[in-house]
């Protein structure tokens, strides 16, 4: 697979265009604040689907569908959550997410597995902010087939 550095800035275009085409699609003046699309439902707003979610959404389809056989593919993916867990010091996917607060955006660019762990650590830290964090993150992590496979126990 090949994937596309999108630079935080250029997400954040993005972003901007999508907020502004969902304006339109709603019949909002341009000048309507950007948070109604932004901020999450329990905040009583309407919660569009922004870019970085879709990739994230992605990131995780792509995991799912190379680690779903027994093959090669999931050989080469399990090789590479390896590599660079080793070359992040962590012992399990989890402790990549966590890892990845400490990572700028930009930075989380080496691999699959480090830019995916970082989407992870964005999203579970805007939609999981009410919720015990190791909790959250399980949670996230169990929801796929490839648990156990990237070393989180329960």
């Amino acid at each position: 697979m090949a994937l596309i550095e999108w630079s935080e800035s250029e997400l954040n275009d993005v972003k901007l265009l999508c907020v502004q085409a969902y304006k339109y699609a709603w019949h909002l003046p341009r000048s309507t604040a950007s948070a109604l699309f932004i901020f999450p439902k329990t905040h009583a707003v309407k919660e569009s689907t922004l870019p970085m979610a879709v990739l994230t959404q992605e990131l995780l389809l792509h995991a799912e569908r190379c680690m779903r056989h027994e093959d090669v593919s999931k050989n080469i993916m399990l090789a590479g959550l390896n590599r660079t867990l080793d070359e992040c010091l962590c012992d399990s996917f989890v402790e990549l997410i966590e890892e990845m607060e400490l990572w700028k955006w930009d930075d989380a660019t080496r691999d699959f597995w480090s830019r995916l762990a970082k989407a992870l650590q964005q999203s579970l830290r805007q939609h999981l902010s009410h919720v015990d964090r190791a909790v959250g993150q399980q949670t996230c992590i169990s929801a796929y087939h490839w648990k156990t496979e990237l070393g989180c126990s329960n």
